[in-house]
């Protein structure tokens, strides 16, 4: 397990109401970084199938739980993503989202291997099913679905 807590702040992009977009895409990338330079050695041959755990810590009274707070949390999740070197839409990583209140903003970050559930997947080994896996077929179709979308 690895978990993580950093100081930023993760407002909600989705209210319109953060100042100009070119100051919301510096400050989105700001996070993006802080969070990829601080998982990146550690996240480096992790083994999937993993559950993140992305808490956002504000002294505020919290954000809408099913868009604004999954919102708030995209830049950590692409930084995240790219520390594991997988799309943020892999089927081997599930993205868990929550809040709590606290005397200063934060990003709590918790990253749980599943790969002792997954007996065809040694640890540090594989980060993919073995051709002959169940779930093999339908990680290929994912993928197959993943790319034609993004030609057409």
């Amino acid at each position: 397990m690895i978990s993580v807590t950093l100081p930023l702040r993760l407002p909600n992009p989705l209210n319109g109401s953060h100042g100009h977009w070119a100051c919301r895409a510096k400050n989105r990338k700001q996070v993006r970084d802080a969070v990829f330079l601080a998982l990146r050695q550690r996240l480096k041959g992790f083994p999937l199938p993993a559950v993140v755990t992305i808490t956002r810590i504000a002294n505020s009274g919290g954000l809408d739980p099913h868009d604004g707070l999954p919102a708030s949390c995209k830049p950590v999740v692409d930084a995240i993503a790219d520390a594991l070197e997988v799309d943020d839409r892999d089927p081997f990583v599930r993205w868990v989202f929550e809040q709590r209140r606290g005397k200063v903003y934060g990003v709590e970050i918790q990253i749980v291997t599943m790969a002792s559930r997954c007996p065809d997947v040694a640890p540090g080994s594989a980060r993919r099913p073995a051709p002959d896996h169940p779930d093999a077929e339908s990680v290929k179709q994912a993928s197959t679905a993943v790319k034609r979308r993004k030609v057409g």
